[in-house]
């Protein structure tokens, strides 16, 4: 009892640290690519800092948990590469809070685009350097698919929230027909990027396509695939929507009467596709506790 209890900790933790790597990294990749003016948008300034906060805790908390709830000691939970991940981060991350300002001072370009852009990539090594791409066979080709998994779905989900803060309000209807095409853009490479490195990842780590199949990781995964196929519908359906949302609200005589069907609509699509990718979040931090040992 006790034990499945500090695994729920620990999964509602990982979910708490990926969700904030997801707001913050998928932020900063919004604002590098999709929309570098953006920065004077307030609400993605708290969805960056929001990011930072929860990542924060989520890196102290995880094995503040193991210390207080499994009685182990801190040797016997961090690994000397684990612990060096977890220091990087905590420095990447106060590095954000610090230069954030700097970073939306201006336009996303030039220094302050490669800035956040390192910011990204920084984090999303520790992450990777503390899953189980680390050890076992096929190592190499885990590393890579893993960070590349990390990077797409930062870029995808993220750039989800950000781009639901600024269009969902119904205030910037002059920018969605810009930010729609940009994004959707991001968004298919993301996607692609995704399936390619989930499938290498998932034959590595389970050791095979008979393992994989016959193994609760499988499982678990083949649940995940099928939420996202259900999210990658919703998705394409709501960025069609919203393109002819955009144009009609644009291109629409002056004196025809205001319609906010359209924003109301995609407010709806995009609230369930954010609230399916929260479900994703949860079952890559459950595959992580299901997952063989290298």
């Amino acid at each position: 009892m006790k034990q499945d209890l500090l695994d729920l900790a620990l999964g509602a933790n990982r979910v708490l640290t990926y969700a904030g790597y997801v707001l913050l990294a998928g932020t900063l990749t919004f604002l590098s690519v999709v929309w570098p003016d953006g920065r004077r948008n307030r609400r993605l300034v708290v969805l960056a800092v929001a990011g930072i906060a929860a990542m924060i805790i989520g890196t102290v908390a995880g094995p503040a948990i193991q210390l207080v709830f499994g009685g182990k000691l801190l040797g016997d939970i961090v690994s000397p590469l684990g612990g060096a991940a977890q220091l990087v981060r905590l420095a990447a991350l106060v590095a954000a809070v610090f230069f954030l300002p700097d970073i939306i001072n201006g336009s996303v370009v030039g220094w302050r685009r490669a800035f956040a852009l390192t910011l990204v990539i920084v984090i999303a090594g520790t992450m990777v350097a503390q899953s189980n791409a680390i050890g076992g066979h096929w190592e190499i080709a885990k590393i890579t698919a893993t960070g590349l998994h990390v990077l797409a779905t930062c870029a995808w989900l993220g750039g989800l929230v950000a781009l639901a803060a600024v269009l969902i309000p119904g205030d910037k209807v002059q920018e969605l027909d810009q930010l729609i095409p940009r994004f959707s853009r991001v968004a298919q490479l993301s996607v692609i990027t995704l399936v390619v490195t989930g499938t290498v990842h998932a034959l590595a780590v389970a050791g095979g396509l008979s393992e994989l199949a016959s193994s609760r990781y499988g499982l678990v995964l083949m649940i995940k695939v099928s939420i996202f196929s259900l999210m990658l519908l919703m998705g394409n359906h709501g960025r069609k929507y919203a393109i002819r949302a955009a144009f009609r609200q644009l291109h629409q005589p002056p004196d025809a009467p205001a319609r906010s069907g359209g924003i109301s609509a995609l407010a709806v699509a995009m609230g369930a596709e954010l609230s399916i990718a929260f479900v994703i979040l949860s079952t890559t931090a459950l595959l992580v506790m299901v997952a063989p040992e290298p």
